[in-house]
């Protein structure tokens, strides 16, 4: 969540500060990763339904997310910061959030689903208070954006090990095939 609000937030003004990029191409730059998670949400959470099992799925996804958010700030060219966004689109917060919610539909008691998605929204939703925030203070501190980006990365990373310890019935598996 937090590298999906520091792209919605900052990614307009980085490319302009950072990158030198200007008007239009700015908008055109920044929309490319909410146009590419609609093709990435459907087909892993597809993906996900179809074989019955959240884990694998989230474990391609976060790793590649990785890639991507630490490929914005290390990127020397154009075409590879829009590779990364691009992949960010299909891999990243937007494109996994399907899953997740399936995690947490999977792993919660049926009386307290309600409690269990507000849970998780309320979790999320913190990504989108600290982001910018501390974002916008790492960035002074360090002087470069970059930083925040960076932050992103480990909070993936810390992703991906918790990802690791899902537990998975095999109920999931069942119900796909049913």
């Amino acid at each position: 969540m937090y590298g999906f609000f520091v792209l919605v937030t900052w990614l307009p003004y980085y490319l302009e500060t950072e990158r030198g990029i200007t008007g239009t191409q700015i908008s055109t730059i920044a929309s490319l990763m909410p146009w590419f998670a609609i093709p990435g949400s459907l087909i892993f959470s597809w993906v996900s339904d179809k074989i019955g099992r959240r884990k694998p799925v989230l474990l391609i996804m976060l790793p590649l997310s990785l890639v991507a958010i630490l490929a914005v700030p290390m990127s020397e060219s154009m075409p590879v910061l829009i590779g990364a966004l691009i992949l960010y689109g299909i891999v990243g917060k937007i494109s996994t959030n399907p899953v997740l919610v399936a995690v947490v539909a999977d792993n919660s008691p049926r009386h307290a689903l309600g409690t269990s998605f507000g849970v998780y929204n309320c979790i999320g939703m913190l990504g989108s208070v600290f982001a910018p925030t501390l974002t916008g203070f790492l960035s002074d501190k360090t002087g470069s954006m970059d930083s925040g980006f960076y932050f992103a990365a480990i909070l993936i990373c810390i992703g991906i090990v918790a990802s690791l310890f899902i537990k998975e019935s095999n109920n999931n598996n069942e119900e796909a095939k049913a």
